[in-house]
């Protein structure tokens, strides 16, 4: 290019760099003799000029299937990827079982790191990226896991539960069960608010009543449990799942047994995705948007890596969609 404009290299450099001490006349010819031969800069090589890869690692600390099977993990997903394709930067996929994200980001191959919902278990991960300075970012908190100089856009996970506990016993439901799984902080936080909420109310905590799948928040995992729920000598009359993928194996289930919902049982669930709607009956479900925390998390990560600057950790609004799978009348819940 240089050779063709008559130019030093410095001078296409600082053109290709949209920097402003080239006159407009040897800019307009360096930017003409570009397109008309299609000339691409090497991204690699300005990487390391840069010292920046452009490129974010996004860590999954489960298995592939638990991550692109759920619609919640999907949508957050697609936020993400969205916001990293319109600020011109990379995703590259890191699973901690196959290898070091702290190695990966001191080789230079990643500037920065989003984490994908975290566990207890997995701060391991986390330590590795503090010790050697990685800028990273979660898509949840992490209670008790140094949570006011970690940056995350969470909810407020315990007052979205709040909500559809006192939904449930506002209609006059009793024997109100909660299904969650073990591997989801999320999960645990629904739960431990759900037990609170009831003893708040004078209404005994029952533990037959509280069921964790261990293995994902795959609709098999919901069906298993409702059938348990149902076969118990007092089975509940609402059941509160902690992820729409359970409510969809808790209504299999139900259907299968002969259970009418919401007549005979109320079903809630957590997340509102797409397919809650269709269901029949509708889904009551708590509404939170995985696409627009998707998007903030790389946003924040983004502009962490561009001025040095996380902003404040974020809470973002949830509201409960009601639908029919909850009663519209109190009556024999008791």
């Amino acid at each position: 290019m240089a050779k063709l404009a008559g130019v030093s290299k410095t001078t296409v450099s600082r053109v290709l760099n949209d920097k402003p001490d080239v006159s407009h006349t040897t800019s307009d010819r360096i930017k003409r003799i570009i397109q008309d031969t299609g000339y691409t800069p090497n991204a690699f090589a300005k990487a390391i000029n840069d010292k920046k890869t452009h490129t974010i690692g996004l860590v999954i600390p489960y298995t592939a299937s638990y991550i692109f099977t759920s619609q919640y993990f999907s949508e957050l997903l697609r936020g993400i990827s969205s916001d990293v394709d319109e600020r011109t930067y990379h995703l590259m996929l890191c699973y901690p079982k196959n290898g070091n994200c702290a190695e990966i980001f001191k080789e230079g191959r990643v500037d920065g790191f989003i984490v994908i919902t975290p566990s207890l278990d997995q701060t391991r991960v986390l330590d590795e990226l503090q010790a050697v300075d990685a800028p990273y970012i979660m898509t949840s908190k992490l209670p008790g896991y140094m949570e006011n100089s970690v940056a995350y856009v969470d909810i407020d996970e315990r007052g979205a539960a709040r909500q559809v506990i006192e939904h449930l016993i506002g209609l006059g439901h009793r024997r109100i069960s909660c299904v969650g799984e073990t591997q989801s902080v999320s999960s645990q936080e629904r739960v431990a608010e759900y037990r609170k909420c009831l003893e708040e109310q004078g209404i005994p905590y029952r533990e037959e009543y509280a069921r964790l799948s261990g293995d994902s928040t795959l609709p098999e995992g919901g069906y298993e449990m409702a059938r348990d729920l149902m076969n118990l000598p007092e089975p509940p009359t609402a059941i509160f799942c902690c992820a729409d993928m359970l409510a969809i194996g808790v209504y299999k289930a139900l259907y299968t047994l002969g259970v009418r919902i919401p007549q005979d049982v109320s079903v809630v669930g957590f997340d509102d995705i797409f397919m809650c709607q269709y269901l029949n009956p509708p889904l009551t479900t708590v509404h939170q948007s995985a696409y627009d925390r998707g998007r903030m998390v790389a946003e924040k990560l983004i502009n962490y890596l561009e001025t040095g600057t996380f902003g404040e950790q974020t809470i973002l609004d949830t509201y409960l969609q009601l639908r029919s799978s909850t009663d519209v009348l109190n009556d024999h819940r008791e």
